[in-house]
């Protein structure tokens, strides 16, 4: 259902679908899924730590989400060109609301990554710092930015759930990414 609202100066409608589009649930499940995997292949003790592997996943798809969010933000005048179906570009959501919904996703996130505990929480500000980092300015500005950015997201699931189950020591294969992670 939609609903007349007001957005920048403009007359506008209220749409869930706009903004699930600017979310991309598919690739925020995605996230999810992967994080939940990891914490099940990351510990034959995983069933103890449920609830720390329900808050990573959480945390990382509200995460996923702030991310995709501002980088819808960040190409929005690509994107008018583009794609301007998209929702930013198209009208459906103001350049303001993007901006509250990836602090609300950021900030959210963040603070259940802080309910499991300081590392996971490090890392989850670490991935903010990039995703922010990443859509502003370095996609445009570093060529090879891109494929080592992609690399580099392929062991934040399996170290964030390795934060959570609080057994980050007794493996040092979860270790191992940390160098990836801070490139």
């Amino acid at each position: 259902s939609q609903i007349e609202a007001k957005r920048d100066g403009k007359a506008g409608a209220f749409s869930i679908i706009a903004y699930l589009m600017l979310i991309r649930p598919e690739n925020v499940l995605i996230t999810a899924l992967s994080v939940f995997v990891a914490g099940l292949i990351s510990s034959v003790h995983w069933l103890q730590f449920g609830a720390d592997l329900s808050k990573a996943v959480l945390s990382a798809a509200l995460i996923a989400a702030g991310g995709n969010v501002f980088n819808d933000y960040c190409d929005r005048d690509l994107d008018r060109i583009q794609k301007p179906h998209r929702p930013i570009p198209a009208g459906r959501i103001s350049h303001g609301a993007a901006l509250r919904l990836t602090a609300g996703c950021f900030f959210c996130g963040l603070l259940i990554a802080l309910t499991i505990g300081g590392a996971a929480f490090l890392i989850a500000s670490w991935a903010v710092f990039l995703l922010l980092l990443y859509s502003w300015r370095w996609k445009r500005t570093t060529p090879s930015f891109p494929e080592r950015w992609i690399s580099s997201r392929s062991c934040w699931p399996r170290s964030f759930r390795a934060c959570s189950n609080r057994r980050w020591a007794a493996n040092p294969s979860r270790a191992a990414c940390l160098p990836r992670l801070l490139l």
